[in-house]
């Protein structure tokens, strides 16, 4: 099922962002994770599997700018997924 996060959802969202990006401060995900759930032009669809659990999520917002871009308004999107849900997609093209 695809929706919009829930609160209760946070958790398990900031578990796959840690996986995704292992490399990121706790304070930027944080940053960032209050930025795109925060409403206005930002939002975090996620997929929620059978067992209730997050088998993925995409981040969109409006940015001011982006780098390299004329444009002065930008949308952008971040997708994330489970590591079954990407063993099964590789699976599925072979």
């Amino acid at each position: 099922m695809i929706t919009e996060l829930q609160n209760e959802q946070r958790a398990e969202w900031l578990r796959m962002r840690r996986a995704l990006w292992p490399d990121c401060s706790e304070e930027m995900h944080e940053l960032e994770m209050a930025e795109r759930h925060s409403g206005g032009e930002a939002a975090v669809i996620v997929f929620k599997r059978a067992n209730g659990g997050l088998g993925g999520f995409v981040e969109m917002s409006i940015r001011d700018r982006v780098d390299g871009s004329m444009s002065e308004r930008v949308g952008t999107s971040k997708v994330g997924l489970s590591m079954p849900i990407c063993a099964a997609a590789a699976s599925a093209g072979n």
